[in-house]
């Protein structure tokens, strides 16, 4: 149980090679993406839908997973929500690196940029996966992808996007050796989001909670637009930012 706790902390889920999924849906998204899952831990008494969590159990053992049963004070002990739904898994660190990377030919993809919260990191994955985004790019990133908030805020679809991490260099020389043509949003332009063309192989950036978008790749961006504000707000959540370019970018690719 100690070592469950501990694995809340990245430094931890990294010296340990392993980290927490909670949560069904969660961990159906998981093993469906082949996750490695080591242990699997339930508490019928909190399972909502006993033949669904039955099926995911009976999943988990066939792969290997070792099932353990806790008690409901156990459980409330080692899981991260309230109103826990009885099943929490144990699972392999995976790589996450550029170099396993594939994409199409005019791929979308969003480049992150030192995201902090993890939950805006998974509300972002979220929205990136919505809009069919063929990747996710934390370029020197805070939060990691196998934080306990990341999951649950993309809704375990952190599985289902290719997301990787990498230092700045790395992913500018990755952009450029595919041709891939970057856009940021600035209030230093008049091109409209909805007037820029975002057909072709396209990173959408999204900047740091505070301090937005560094220098660096607001000067690399080819393309600059602007969100259209009318009310008094200068400034949007980073998330829903990225969703309003990222929304159009689809509308104009379908």
């Amino acid at each position: 149980m100690k070592n469950l706790v501990k694995l809340r902390a990245a430094k931890e889920r990294t010296a340990q090679g392993c980290y927490i999924i909670e949560g069904e849906l969660e961990l159906s998204r998981a093993l469906a993406a082949g996750v490695k899952l080591r242990e699997l831990f339930v508490c019928p008494e909190h399972w909502r839908d006993t033949a669904s969590a039955n099926q995911l159990v009976a999943e988990a053992e066939k792969r290997q997973a070792k099932v353990s049963e806790a008690t409901r004070e156990v459980f409330a002990k080692i899981s991260l929500r309230e109103g826990p739904d009885g099943l929490l898994g144990v699972a392999d660190l995976s790589s996450h690196t550029l170099d396993a990377l594939t994409l199409p030919d005019r791929p979308l993809v969003v480049v992150v940029e030192k995201i902090e919260k993890p939950g805006n990191l998974g509300a972002l994955i979220r929205t990136a996966e919505a809009v069919g985004a063929h990747a996710l790019i934390a370029c020197d990133p805070v939060a990691d992808f196998e934080n306990p908030q990341v999951i649950r805020n993309s809704r375990g679809l952190v599985f289902a996007l290719s997301c990787v991490a990498a230092e700045q260099a790395q992913v500018d020389a990755f952009l450029a050796e595919h041709g891939i043509r970057v856009a940021a949003t600035t209030p230093d332009t008049d091109l409209a989001h909805w007037d820029a063309d975002l057909t072709g192989p396209l990173a959408v950036m999204a900047g740091a909670e505070h301090d937005g978008l560094s220098d660096y790749w607001l000067h690399r961006a080819e393309i600059k637009i602007r969100i259209p504000m009318q009310g008094q707000a200068d400034s949007l959540n980073v998330n829903t930012a990225a969703a309003i370019v990222l929304f159009e970018a689809l509308r104009q690719r379908t």
